[in-house]
């Protein structure tokens, strides 16, 4: 169903370790999901739809919002209407590729000369961006590099 396929789409993009720590917070004493947690369901508070990451565009947050709406008359009615709106989201958004590694998020996109766009963002909120061309040449860029990012 509708619902069952934006909870497969939020598991997707958060990662089954925060999807997994979400359901835990509704787990009883003897490991078994109970009356809270359907109720989190029902209330629409599960899963947390403010936990999406950074890069999650927000199109497609508002797609899987959709699916997984408390109120089935609010979700979708078919699964066309819901490729029919993802396919709204720009396709230049979607060649990037996201990594996390000691807390940098980093974002890297491939370009049309062989090389890279690459833009990081460090735990102390700080940015860097910078190109690395085909043959491994890394360029700073001042476009996306900031102190802080608030």
């Amino acid at each position: 169903d509708i619902y069952q396929a934006g909870l497969t789409m939020y598991r997707m993009c958060v990662g089954s370790d925060e999807f997994k720590r979400q359901v835990d917070t509704f787990r009883e004493l003897d490991g078994r999901l109970g009356h809270t947690f359907i109720q989190a369901v029902q209330a629409g508070d599960f899963p947390a739809r403010n936990a999406f990451p950074a890069h999650i565009h927000n199109k497609v947050k508002n797609v899987i919002t959709k699916c997984m709406s408390p109120d089935p008359d609010d979700r979708y009615m078919s699964a066309i209407e819901v490729v029919n709106d993802l396919s709204f989201v720009d396709e230049s958004y979607f060649p990037w590729q996201y990594s996390i590694d000691d807390g940098v998020q980093k974002w890297e996109k491939n370009t049309s000369s062989n090389g890279k766009k690459c833009i990081e963002w460090h735990p102390d909120f700080s940015s860097v961006s910078y190109t690395i061309s085909a043959g491994q040449v890394k360029k700073a860029s001042s476009k996306y590099t900031k102190d802080r990012l608030t």
